[in-house]
Parts: structure tokens; C-alpha cells; sequence
């Protein structure tokens, strides 16, 4: 029978760093360009860094999904 892996052991599985800024979608990003410089921003969006507004958050996925 195989044993469980630690936390450390699985960590080092995973060497992959998440893009905030021009990776997928992600609740705790400040800024998405989507391959854009910051100088082409257009819109700034005032939100709680955790999506729990849902006001926020729809506003937030529908520019999400516009890009």
C-alpha cells in the first residue's frame, strides 16, 4: 500500500506559477491587461480583492469574459 504524500512532496509537484495579470480569471488579481500594456487600461474597477460583492463580482466576470 502506497503512503500518502506531505504537503511539502506534493509543493514540489507543482511548479507552475499562476499570471495574475494576463492569466485566467482569478478573484485575488489587481490588475488584468489580457496581453495589453497598462498604458491601454480603460476602465478601473473599485471592488473588495476577495469577489464577495455580487454586484462587483458579476460586473467583474462580464469584462472577464469580454476581455
Amino acid at each position: 500500500m502506497l503512503a500518502p504524500l506531505s504537503w511539502t512532496q506534493l509543493e514540489s509537484l507543482t511548479d507552475f506559477q499562476i499570471d495574475p495579470v494576463n492569466g485566467p480569471t482569478n478573484a485575488q488579481s489587481r490588475l488584468r491587461l489580457f496581453g495589453k500594456s497598462e498604458s491601454d487600461v480603460r476602465i478601473t474597477l473599485y471592488r473588495d480583492h476577495h469577489a464577495w460583492c455580487p454586484y462587483c463580482q458579476k460586473i467583474w466576470l462580464w469584462l472577464e469574459e469580454k476581455q
